[in-house]
């Protein structure tokens, strides 16, 4: 299957980044589990371009979602019972991990903490994109020249502060404690053979 490429694209000064598809990005955390790493798009000042960088919840955003999950989806059918205490439990891994997590929000292109954040409205629609100085908004395109890609089963890495720790293929999880050195020497092929 391939995807259309998307584009950022400032409405004022032309500045256009990739905004998509993007690979799934995990933390892999203490119990030897990988939790899915939350991101919204920002701008960067340390690699000057706009891209995702992390959105690590804080106890209020866990709170409101959590009261989300169950107001949306607690009368659910049976087949979508899995999903809400999947979802629950995704918030509950978060909310045990606020303690461990001791630095700010990361740039996943190149690890800065120099970010400016984006806002968007209700609807989900950018209202705020700050980039180099300038006021315009970025704007979610295709990709003019038509360059499609074909998705990979692959998620990007992170420790729990941030740090990427390399790509790994998607199925079952990885051991913890690694750093970056770790990944090139790590035989991984007993957790995927089919």
């Amino acid at each position: 299957m391939s995807l259309p490429q998307l584009l950022l694209a400032c409405d004022t000064c032309g500045e256009s980044v990739p905004a998509g598809p993007y690979l799934s990005a995990l933390y892999s955390i203490p119990d030897g589990k990988n939790l899915p790493l939350r991101w919204t798009l920002g701008w960067c000042n340390l690699c000057g371009r706009a891209g995702r960088v992390e959105d690590w919840p804080s106890g209020d955003d866990l709170d409101s979602d959590a009261a989300s999950v169950v107001r949306e989806w607690g009368e659910c059918p049976d087949q979508l019972d899995g999903w809400r205490q999947e979802k629950l439990d995704e918030i509950e891994t978060y909310r045990r991990l606020q303690p461990l997590r001791t630095t700010p929000n990361h740039c996943l292109n190149c690890g800065g903490t120099d970010l400016l954040s984006w806002s968007y409205n209700s609807e989900g629609e950018l209202t705020v994109s700050p980039h180099r100085g300038c006021p315009g908004l970025f704007r979610q395109v295709e990709d003019p020249d038509g360059m499609r890609f074909m998705l990979v089963d692959e998620s990007d890495l992170y420790s729990i502060n941030g740090t990427g720790l390399g790509r790994v293929p998607n199925g079952p999880t990885l051991p913890t404690g690694l750093t970056i050195d770790d990944i090139d020497d790590l035989d991984l092929s007993p957790l995927w053979k089919s």
